[in-house]
């Protein structure tokens, strides 16, 4: 629970920048982070405005996403806003006597906690949730069978976190069958949404068999391959796209991703899988060789020309002109 409660504390601070409207200045501004035990306490200060997150113990959010639904008898979350003009500070623990206790101070002093005041906490606890991915199993499945497959991919746009997007976008192609229309809008988010190399390859590769049952969503699958900057990510998702039968026109799509691979050694690993395909396809084999020319390691190109001879069954001719 400890290092779930640390990334709900880490994205309430992202959080709160943003609604201090200054989020342009998280670079030039102070943050720090500490655990102590079970408490985890995030700090963001810059030119007297900033926010303050303190959590501790098990916290489940309600079903609207937009406040607290319980805490652990030992638990509580405390959020301070902080503008430079005044402090906000909402402190959210079990109730003596059942239910929770909201405790809401303004400059120190003890305030009532209305309905201006709930508006603004509320778009805090839902940004918490989205964010910190906090039940997107239970999250997409409601927004599926309500809104459909097009409503979980427009709360994904909302995402700001790379992980916790590749999160709701596996879960989303876990609990539905999209269409190749759906298909290709979640590739083009994938390839947007997801900045992370790792979060990108492992959604993409959790997906495949939805593409791969789909020869029209294809193009934009790898499109999205072709976007990972990562060379071990890229080889890896398409050393999985290898696994499927593909004719010659994607074939020629997955080496002119691979041809941009910088990592030798990566680069060959997914041409020395890929060789044999479509070998009677002339197409195919003069884009394998040209793709072999762009590894950087002679070593590396050497061995994979002396499989070219025998898979390919071409002559020293044929790979030296």
């Amino acid at each position: 629970m400890h290092n779930q409660h640390g990334t709900t504390t880490a994205l309430a601070c992202m959080l709160l920048v943003f609604t201090l409207g200054a989020s342009e200045l998280l670079a030039q501004g102070t943050t720090t982070r500490r655990h102590i035990g079970e408490k985890t306490t995030w700090t963001y200060m810059d030119d007297g405005e900033g926010f303050k997150v303190e959590s501790r113990g098990s916290i489940v959010f309600r079903s609207d996403d937009r406040g607290i639904e319980r805490i652990a008898d030992d638990g509580y979350m405390t959020i301070e806003l902080i503008d430079g003009r005044k402090s906000r500070t909402l402190d959210v623990r079990p109730g003596r006597t059942g239910g929770l206790e909201y405790i809401y101070h303004v400059n120190g002093r003890l305030a009532e906690y209305d309905a201006a005041a709930q508006r603004v906490f509320e778009d805090v606890f839902v940004e918490i949730i989205r964010e910190s991915a906090i039940g997107a199993d239970e999250r997409v499945a409601r927004i599926l069978g309500t809104d459909g497959v097009d409503g979980v991919l427009e709360e994904i746009q909302l995402i700001r976190s790379s992980s916790s997007t590749r999160r709701y976008m596996v879960s989303l192609f876990e609990q539905a069958d999209l269409d190749a229309d759906e298909l290709v809008r979640a590739a083009a988010l994938a390839e947007s949404d997801i900045p992370s190399s790792g979060d990108r390859s492992n959604f993409l590769r959790v997906a495949a068999p939805q593409y791969f049952a789909h020869a029209a969503s294809l193009n934009a699958y790898f499109d999205a391959v072709q976007s990972i900057p990562s060379s071990g990510d890229r080889s890896r998702t398409l050393m999985a796209a290898l696994e499927y039968d593909i004719d010659s026109d994607l074939f020629l799509r997955l080496l002119e991703a691979a041809s941009e691979i910088p990592s030798s050694g990566d680069k060959t690993r997914v041409l020395t899988a890929a060789a044999g395909r479509h070998a009677d396809d002339e197409r195919v084999r003069s884009a394998y060789f040209e793709t072999i020319e762009t590894i950087p390691s002679s070593g590396d190109r050497s061995r994979l020309i002396l499989l070219l001879l025998t898979e390919y069954k071409l002559d020293d001719a044929s790979t030296t002109k």
